[in-house]
């Protein structure tokens, strides 16, 4: 039987010592791990593709407006069931700027909260052409005034303040606090597949209304209190607005028009139960208010 030849003794790696001696201030890579790495070298993947359902941004030809909306409502024109979006959609209409919804969660705002508005790309628009994205406190300055008052005025001002606050407030424990409509307000607002995780998000949603309740009401909070704040606040507001077609005799609806809807519109809409019912009866009372929510909805194309 013949003897097999003995291995070629392979050639001595001289790359090591001459890479030591070239870079002294470079540790030299342990003869282990450099197999390693020879054996699985080091790869750079391209970007992973968005979703299909991810919107082409850089082609988008009008901005996008992240609102509170049903999740088959994207870019659909429809009117959010959230005031603080619905304000900002209207006001926007009465600026003349064309938009597209985009349903969304506070979750993916940048500041927290919606709205939030993502402007158009440029014209031939690449990724960078892609407007930063605005909050909603930015939205004003962005879109330009759209009103014949001055916002700084001290009666616009206190207008602002009844909406925002006795207004709001009425429609928080209404939809939130009130146990007749706790399925109303996961339905608008909880839309994930898991019945736990809805359920969850919703207890969320009535701690949240129940801490910005208490952040501006001392004592306890009780429901006839609300709601007869709301009523004074109704009728302050139809006698502030009066026999004028928009707030304080402006030429064509702006921010306080748009603020004031907001709320009109929702709190008309919503079927209330029990004691929530007073909720609207008031505002049903208030003719031009009323006369008001059915024009700026003519303007708005809802």
């Amino acid at each position: 039987m013949s003897t097999p030849p003995a291995p070629t003794p392979s050639a001595p790696r001289t790359s090591t010592s001459t890479s030591s001696s070239s870079s002294p201030s470079l540790l030299p890579i342990p003869p282990v791990l450099r197999r390693l790495f020879d054996a699985f070298p080091l790869l750079t993947y391209p970007p992973a593709a968005l979703p299909a359902r991810s919107p082409d941004l850089t082609s988008s030809p009008l901005p996008r407006l992240y609102v509170f909306a049903a999740p088959d409502s994207e870019g659909r024109d429809a009117p959010s069931f959230n005031p603080s979006c619905l304000k900002w959609q209207a006001y926007l209409k009465f600026c003349g700027v064309e938009y597209t919804n985009v349903p969304s969660s506070n979750h993916a705002s940048p500041s927290g909260q919606l709205p939030f508005l993502l402007p158009a790309a440029s014209a031939g628009g690449s990724a960078g052409a892609v407007g930063k994205a605005l909050p909603a406190r930015q939205l004003l300055s962005w879109a330009g005034p759209q009103s014949g008052c001055d916002l700084q005025a001290p009666e616009v001002a206190a207008v602002m303040e009844l909406v925002d606050s006795r207004v709001r407030d009425a429609w928080l424990y209404a939809l939130h606090l009130s146990p007749l409509h706790f399925p109303l307000a996961q339905s608008l607002y909880c839309h994930t597949a898991v019945p736990l995780v809805n359920a969850l998000l919703s207890r969320r949603m009535r701690s949240s209304a129940a801490a910005e309740l208490a952040r501006t009401r001392s004592g306890v909070l009780t429901a006839d209190e609300v709601y007869a704040d709301a009523d004074a606040a109704w009728a302050a507001l139809e006698e502030i607005l009066g026999g004028d077609e928009w707030f304080f005799g402006a030429q064509a609806p702006g921010l306080v028009d748009a603020a004031v809807f907001a709320y009109t519109h929702l709190v008309l809409g919503v079927r209330w139960d029990g004691a929530e019912a007073g909720v609207v009866t008031r505002l049903r009372a208030c003719k031009a208010l009323v006369g008001h929510e059915k024009r700026v909805r003519a303007v708005c194309g809802w």
